[in-house]
């Protein structure tokens, strides 16, 4: 095969390059991004205590439901004294049953904001597994460009070496000085370094995206197709887009929470009274007396009052931090579109540039063997293809993680998993298998 043509079939290895690797040894277990999120949740330690928070808020829905116990209170009158009294005959015993009578609907309204902070933490798992999926998505996304990074630079010595053997050729026939020769062995020896270093890039890659789900070896295959290619255009976004989401409904539930605080330190300020009722007996006559009192307290000092401007001024304050949020959060969407455009932009322009490359260097390579080319010509042309190829790696690649910033922050999950409510009933079962109950 003449070197030409050796050159046009890496060229187009090169354009699969990006969406495809090379054959894996058959110790390689095949994963796919999914895949890795699903084991990232499955063994996050995080994502369980978020769900153990869960089952903490609605024991305290529980709780927060139960009416006050009532008190039952015994009193023994003149058992002992002087005089009269020196004996148990006037003796009086009087038993009573209490209970305090909530007003202002304060039960109801505990278990009301109960459940509003149950919604924050339910919210909060969500944001949790966002995050935990978010870094999946990136870290599978740089692992595959590590990849198609160690294929180019593969292609690009294959070519370098076909390069080095042509001109060694034209040496011995004194076509070209022995310093061409030594240029060449050089460009070789610096792209087999250059790929070392692209092939331990890649091992670290795979070992960070290993170590999410807590593993630390790195024998499995990246599914890559498709995971580099460019769709056709790119889908808008809006700064409204984050206001559905799981960051904002852990604010919307905050906010609501605190109203519900108030609520409840307003019907704090209402005082309780306590009914007694009861029966006496005396030991001279031998005779049963019923008894019955009432007792509520005087709000004269506390009125509940600083509790109730400071739950006022709650309210207010989570107002504005999740409308400080929603700024933030539409910012950054903004913000990643706007970098994803760019990177989009960028690698459709270089599409272009990189097939002029690859063209200019077919055609001075086949110059080259018809010797109207010198091997500068060559090297110039080949450096400027390997240019190319690496920025359009880098544009595709900028592409897919701001993809994955806007995944993150439009709440779009990337795998089915399972929902709070089913993972606490499985839990539950669990426990309840294990303890025996």
């Amino acid at each position: 095969m003449t070197l030409h043509k050796r050159a046009a079939c890496a060229a187009v290895g090169l354009l699969a390059g990006f969406a495809s690797v090379f054959a894996p040894a058959l110790a390689e277990t095949p994963i796919s991004k999914d895949a890795a999120i699903a084991r990232v949740l499955d063994a996050s330690p995080s994502l369980e205590a978020a769900r153990a928070r869960m089952a903490e808020m609605d024991a305290a829905i529980t709780q927060m439901g139960a009416k006050l116990n009532p008190t039952i209170g015994a009193e023994v009158e003149n058992f002992t004294g002087s005089g009269p009294f020196t004996g148990l005959d006037r003796t009086e015993m009087t038993v009573t049953y209490a209970q305090q009578i909530e007003r202002g609907n304060k039960r109801s309204l505990r278990t009301s904001l109960a459940r509003e902070e149950a919604g924050i933490s339910e919210a909060e798992w969500h944001v949790r597994r966002l995050d935990l999926v978010h870094m999946v998505e990136k870290a599978y996304v740089e692992a595959v460009a590590a990849k198609a990074r160690v294929n180019t630079l593969e292609a690009q010595l294959v070519i370098l070496r076909d390069i080095e053997a042509a001109i060694r050729k034209r040496v011995e026939v004194g076509k070209d000085s022995d310093l061409a020769a030594q240029n060449a062995s050089i460009r070789t020896l610096n792209a087999v370094n250059r790929l070392q270093e692209a092939k331990r890039e890649l091992e670290a890659a795979k070992l960070a995206l290993a170590g999410l789900w807590g593993g630390s070896a790195i024998d499995f295959l990246l599914e890559t197709e498709g995971m580099l290619s460019l769709p056709d255009a790119v889908t808008p976004v809006t700064a409204e887009a984050v206001l559905d989401g799981p960051d904002m409904a852990v604010w919307y539930k905050k906010e609501e929470a605190r109203s519900a605080a108030l609520r409840l330190e307003k019907a704090n300020a209402v005082q309780d009274p306590t009914v007694r009722v009861g029966l006496r007996y005396h030991q001279m006559t031998s005779d049963v007396a019923a008894v019955a009192s009432v007792s509520i307290p005087l709000a004269l000092h506390d009125t509940n009052k600083g509790n109730i401007s400071r739950a006022r001024a709650a309210v207010t304050r989570s107002r504005f931090e999740r409308l400080e949020v929603e700024r933030q959060l539409s910012r950054q969407l903004m913000m990643a579109h706007t970098q994803q455009m760019t990177a989009f932009q960028t690698a459709r322009q270089l599409e272009a540039n990189l097939k002029a490359a690859e063209a200019a260097e077919m055609l001075v390579m086949d110059r080259m063997a018809k010797g109207a080319a010198s091997y500068l010509d060559v090297f110039a042309a080949q450096s400027l293809l390997a240019d190319i190829q690496a920025q359009q790696l880098d544009a595709v690649t900028r592409f897919h993680l701001a993809q994955a910033d806007i995944n993150r922050l439009t709440a779009t999950y990337s795998t089915d998993v399972v929902t709070p409510a089913a993972a606490l009933a499985r839990d539950e079962g669990d426990q309840t298998d294990r303890e025996g109950y």
